[in-house]
């Protein structure tokens, strides 16, 4: 029996995971809502389903198994827990929340509940991740250097740090939880920020630039950069770790290990959304989340870092977690 699909937001990173699961055999997309009727209805033409605009008609209305949710972080209120409550799974596309204390809620409410939810970090889900997941368990680990630079995205609510939490929540979070994934859980954050030389962008009141101070508590200490000011290429994202006589190179999926002067590199053999995807749905299939490589618990962690850290930009102090 298919696993019955319905999407709370159809936009940019909804498309994504629609297109994949149209390749899931288990998976059968039923029913579409996003507050733009015609982004849903297009929605509609090229998956199929039935489109909405409220997305309490829309879980009311249909028997669905699972729901993707996948909006800016401003707009979560209730999705989830009126999901939740019929007992739909999630797959939650972040950043999740902009309040701690909601993701608690939904947290509880997940474990009481008994549903499966996962969260949309993707980059665990590269096959080149599992090497170096791998690699680093094995291998002791000293620093951690992590970067996402790239242009402002097109999106108002994204230059608006009240509605997107700011760049390190609403894109580099995925550079921290690929981090968190490989070293473990942070003991403490601190953070610099710069602004200033993007004046030209109505409604911008973002940084510029900043950088976070991780200690792990592995004890590994890392930074994590962020800027937007590129205008026209040159943007990158990723990872870089240093051990004994070990430096390994993550970018966009594509891994590269250097040790003792001999580097070997790979390039990734299949797509980060459609295997997070697949985990996804077997899960739902079948009651068994061990497929799920992070969880809608281990997504909050993530975004606590990323609060903490905007934290520490506006005070100037370290932040123990």
């Amino acid at each position: 029996m298919a696993v019955r699909v319905g999407f709370v937001g159809v936009g940019n990173v909804a498309q994504f995971h629609l297109e994949r699961l149209q390749r899931i055999e288990e998976a059968e997309i039923v029913a579409l809502c996003d507050i733009d009727l015609d982004r849903a209805e297009a929605a509609q033409d090229k998956f199929g389903g039935t489109a909405y605009t409220d997305y309490q008609e829309m879980l009311d209305s249909e028997r669905l198994d699972a729901v993707y949710i996948c909006m800016p972080p401003f707009a979560h209120l209730d999705q989830e827990l009126q999901a939740i409550e019929r007992g739909i799974h999630l797959y939650v596309e972040p950043p999740i929340t902009l309040d701690v204390e909601l993701g608690k809620e939904i947290k509880e409410a997940i474990q009481e509940r008994g549903v499966i939810a996962a969260c949309g970090y993707q980059s665990r889900y590269f096959d080149t991740v599992d090497q170096l997941k791998s690699l680093v368990d094995q291998e002791p680990i000293g620093l951690a250097l992590g970067h996402w630079f790239g242009a402002v995205p097109q999106a108002p609510w994204w230059r608006n740090r009240y509605q997107s939490g700011g760049q390190l929540v609403a894109q580099t979070t995925h550079i921290v939880d690929l981090a968190r994934y490989l070293l473990g859980d942070v003991a403490q954050v601190g953070a610099y920020v710069f602004r200033g030389l993007i004046r030209d962008i109505p409604g911008y009141n973002m940084a510029d630039a900043s950088t976070i101070i991780l200690r792990f508590e592995s004890e590994v200490i890392g930074t994590i950069s962020s800027s937007c000011l590129l205008t026209s290429g040159g943007g990158t994202a990723g990872l870089t770790l240093l051990g004994r006589d070990l430096r390994v190179d993550f970018e966009s999926g594509r891994l590269r290990i250097q040790r003792s002067g001999q580097v070997r590199e790979s390039t990734p053999q299949e797509d980060p959304y459609l295997r997070a995807s697949q985990a996804f749905v077997q899960a739902v299939a079948t009651g068994d989340p061990t497929p799920i490589r992070s969880t809608y618990a281990d997504g909050l962690k993530t975004v606590q870092v990323t609060l903490a850290a905007n934290h520490a930009m506006q005070t100037g102090q370290m932040v123990r977690l």
